[in-house]
């Protein structure tokens, strides 16, 4: 039984280890289609669309307007913040809090992938209509 246990773990092990190299792959791959901060304006500033992810077993969705506003809810609790470019990065500001940064962006479609600024692939979300 201990050698059937063993050789299971092997074979979990192979196969989460098979997976984490198809996501960093897929990310690299992406990574090298960043947008630029007029791309990124374009697809996500100002068109009444909101983005939406899961994290830390909540939904939450963000609207970015004109003005430099983010309009966000996490689960059913609205929140405010500032959204800014640094180049081509786009960065975040909820006053303070540790979900400030800079992200790399790649649009796919509805889908938005987020890297950090040292390239680590960080998540990703989908456009919804408003």
């Amino acid at each position: 039984m201990f050698c059937f246990l063993v050789r299971f773990r092997g074979l979990m092990a192979a196969s989460v280890l098979a997976s984490f190299v198809a996501f960093v792959a897929a990310g690299s791959a992406l990574a090298a289609e960043w947008q630029s901060a007029e791309e990124i304006k374009a697809a996500l500033i100002g068109t009444g669309s909101k983005f939406k992810g899961f994290s830390q077993g909540t939904s939450w969705s963000e609207e970015y307007l004109p003005d430099g506003t983010i309009k966000g809810w996490w689960g059913n609790e609205a929140y405010r913040g500032k959204w800014s470019f640094k180049g081509d990065v786009m960065c975040f500001d909820y006053k303070g809090t540790e979900d400030d940064g800079c992200w790399h962006l790649a649009i796919k479609g509805d889908k938005v992938f987020w890297w950090k600024e040292d390239g680590t692939p960080d998540g990703d979300g989908q456009f919804v209509e408003k």
